[in-house]
């Protein structure tokens, strides 16, 4: 079936004034910034010679949302949406913090600089510096170990 002009003017036309406002409306932003002489009587958009000097926009960060699935290799050090292996349901997992590498190795640092007086078990009392392992709470079956060394 064919699309006669007007009906594709029709349907194109929302989405053309959108764009021109849009357009309109960072001409007035670039103005405001001074990319304009106020004394411009053309109020067209810059040259590309103009934008090429513009700093680019930041990049996105894509934020996972609270309930999406994460890859397993993607957990952090909280718990995560994932699919279990074992049992095989989506579920939140159970996450449960352990002494690795990093407490012991942190220990016998301290020691080493004279640390002896008790001061040296100070890295087993932080949180961040311990290994995550994540666990499904159907099934108790360890879906990952986030270490931190």
């Amino acid at each position: 079936m064919r699309v006669s002009e007007s009906q594709e003017e029709e349907v194109q036309s929302p989405e053309l004034a959108a764009i021109s406002a849009e357009l309109r409306h960072l001409t007035c932003k670039a103005r405001e910034l001074g990319f304009f002489e106020d004394d411009d009587e053309d109020l067209t958009s810059p040259t590309a010679e103009e934008c090429l000097h513009w700093p680019a926009p930041p990049p996105c960060e894509r934020v996972p949302n609270a309930n999406e699935e994460v890859p397993i290799a993607e957990l952090g050090r909280e718990p995560g949406v994932t699919g279990c292996p074992n049992c095989g349901e989506v579920v939140t997992t159970k996450i449960v913090k352990k002494r690795g590498d990093a407490n012991w190795m942190l220990c016998c640092l301290l020691a080493m600089f004279g640390c002896i007086g008790g001061c040296c078990l100070i890295p087993f009392c932080v949180g961040n510096l311990m290994d995550v392992q994540h666990s499904c709470p159907s099934c108790q079956t360890t879906i990952h170990k986030r270490e931190k060394i």
